[in-house]
């Protein structure tokens, strides 16, 4: 999927350019990710499936939660930076006049 996507970002003028690359790796994930659920359940025995179900499901919905939580940290730190750094944020927050600015 990457492997498609990375030759066309640079180029593409428009969003539908990416359509087909990420409609393409998003049916190979969700093709995956049913085939891997049946395949993590495959050795418990029937009377216990529905608890390891639970389970796998739980485990899956915190790992999504914890991988949010460092992509959210990692942002805001950027951006906090990014702002802290930013020579045109501190003119406008001490008055003075950026060379360029049409204000």
């Amino acid at each position: 999927m990457i492997g498609g996507l990375i030759p066309i970002v640079p180029r593409a003028d428009s969003g539908w350019y990416l359509l087909a690359p990420l409609l393409l790796g998003g049916s190979d994930l969700g093709l995956l990710v049913s085939q891997l659920n049946n395949y993590t359940l495959a050795p418990i025995s029937e009377e216990r499936v529905s608890e390891a179900a639970g389970v796998n499901s739980a485990a899956g919905s915190f790992g999504l939660a914890f991988a949010g939580a460092i992509m959210l940290a990692a942002l805001a730190f950027t951006f906090t930076a990014l702002a802290q750094n930013s020579r045109r944020l501190v003119a406008r927050r001490t008055g003075a006049r950026c060379r360029g600015s049409r204000e």
